[in-house]
């Protein structure tokens, strides 16, 4: 239900049950002997309040539970304006002629009441504009297509300035605004009128939205469209909310600050998301995603952050790194880990890995974007995402357990594949560097069961216990 001011349905309601509950039981008696008499007076207040009130509130109900729907329907604003006005005359018209067969017959002949009635009506639906702006009340808004509640863009024809934000109320003098950071817009009615209006909420507005990077052409331009897609899906598997269709990423230029990539993205802005909002969102993932691949923003180009960075063995060392796990090794151990790393490219919905299959090797998300899926009673339940610069899957590296879960991709994605034979050879050179991968799976498999609200059972001798399963399977006792 559409929010209205409360005291324009409140007042009146009262008003009428108010004046419902005298009537019904007849508080007031009234005096054959003086028509204009005291008591007289207040019974016919007492009535046309009734009915006026009863009108009015017909007529607030059918403006937040069928008109302003109505309105919303391609190419039926004319007819909605014009059903919309008669409706409301008509209530006005039954609620006035009550009041005069009812309540005013010593007042008005009865031989001019068909004319007065017909000319109320008549004048009331050619004038219902003029009439409600008169006396303030709220009106479905025909002209400019907009309703209460609905999130609008008023753009001034002038300066171009833009104001956008959700119709609380509007009147004679201005139309009241939330805006996207919940603060308060008052725009006066002059203001308005030199003003484009955009409707959020109408089924013909373009919801298209683009963000544009710059990048330098060393970086591949492969590389960049699988990045930037996977920043936009990340976001919205982050968020569900409705899109129209899949985000595109196009290149818009070539020029001084290199080639100009544009992501352009579908939504149902406001209602879902603040587009704002989610331009921030999409931007701190290729900040992130970017900096995982080793490309860095440096005076508005995003570029490779030092030389050799795209060559492929100094990138896969820069990732192994950033991993904590294996965060005990010297630079020639991870040169020799690197050199036996596979690249895995897979393409939007393949699978990595699969539940309960074997497995002796583990995975780094280089680029894109993967879920992490397990299946439960026959149903597939998606647990998390994997964004760049992630492991996984060192489990089956280091004890030979099966997979956990299914790793799907999302979109586009490289990932680095380490295999049993590269680290059993580092591990056996140097027995020492067993204990430090140990505590850090060790640490990860605690965080885990913790989640799981099995630590109680295990968490004493879970060090011991999987220093000793890597062991076995690494043939190292």
């Amino acid at each position: 239900m559409r929010k209205i001011k409360i005291t324009l349905v409140i007042v009146p309601a009262v008003i009428f049950l108010t004046t419902l509950v005298l009537i019904m039981f007849n508080v007031f008696e009234k005096d054959p002997s003086n028509t204009l008499s005291t008591k007289n007076i207040i019974i016919y207040l007492i009535n046309i309040s009734f009915w006026l009130s009863a009108a009015y509130l017909i007529n607030k109900l059918s403006m937040v539970f069928f008109w302003s729907n109505l309105l919303k329907q391609p190419g039926k604003n004319a007819l909605a304006k014009l059903l919309y006005r008669v409706f409301s005359m008509l209530m006005y018209t039954f609620a006035l002629a009550l009041i005069m067969f009812g309540v005013l017959t010593f007042i008005i002949p009865e031989t001019y009441w068909f004319i007065i009635l017909l000319l109320f009506f008549v004048g009331g639906v050619l004038f219902y504009d003029k009439i409600t702006d008169l006396f303030g009340t709220n009106r479905l808004n025909f002209e400019g297509s907009y309703n209460l509640g609905d999130w609008i863009e008023l753009i001034n024809s002038k300066n171009g300035v833009k104001v956008t934000g959700k119709v609380l109320d509007f009147t004679r003098k201005e139309i009241i605004l939330q805006t996207p950071d919940n603060g308060v817009a008052f725009i006066p009615n002059d203001l308005k009128n030199e003003s484009i209006v955009v409707n959020y909420d109408s089924l013909d507005v373009k919801n298209e939205f683009k963000i544009c990077i710059a990048v330098h052409p060393s970086v591949p331009i492969e590389q960049v469209k699988r990045i930037l897609t996977a920043c936009e899906k990340q976001y919205f598997l982050n968020n569900p909310i409705d899109k129209y269709k899949n985000a595109v990423v196009t290149i818009n230029n070539i020029g001084e600050k290199g080639i100009e990539y544009t992501l352009t993205f579908y939504i149902k802005p406001f209602k879902d998301a603040v587009p704002s909002a989610v331009k921030d969102a999409i931007y701190t993932n290729i900040v992130s995603q970017f900096a995982a691949a080793g490309i860095l923003l440096n005076n508005g180009i995003f570029e490779f952050y030092c030389e050799g960075e795209h060559n492929l063995i100094n990138k896969i060392i820069k990732g192994l790194k950033n991993i904590v796990l294996f965060g005990a090794l010297n630079n020639n151990e991870l040169l020799l880990l690197a050199s036996g790393t596979a690249i895995r490219k897979v393409k939007e919905g393949e699978i990595l890995i699969k539940q309960g299959e074997p497995g002796s090797t583990m995975f780094i998300l280089s680029e894109g974007l993967l879920s992490a899926n397990v299946t439960e009673q026959e149903k597939e339940i998606r647990v998390g995402l994997i964004s760049p610069g992630t492991f996984f899957g060192e489990m089956s590296l280091l004890t030979g357990e099966k997979r956990t879960a299914t790793i799907k991709a999302e979109c586009e994605s490289i990932a680095y594949e380490i295999g049993k034979e590269n680290i059993e050879k580092i591990i056996k050179a140097r027995p020492e560097v067993l204990n430090e991968i140990a505590e850090v799976v060790t640490e990860r498999q605690r965080a885990n069961l913790l989640k799981l609200e099995e630590l109680h059972n295990k968490k004493e001798n879970l060090s011991t216990y999987m220093l000793n399963k890597i062991k076995d399977f690494l043939h190292m006792h």
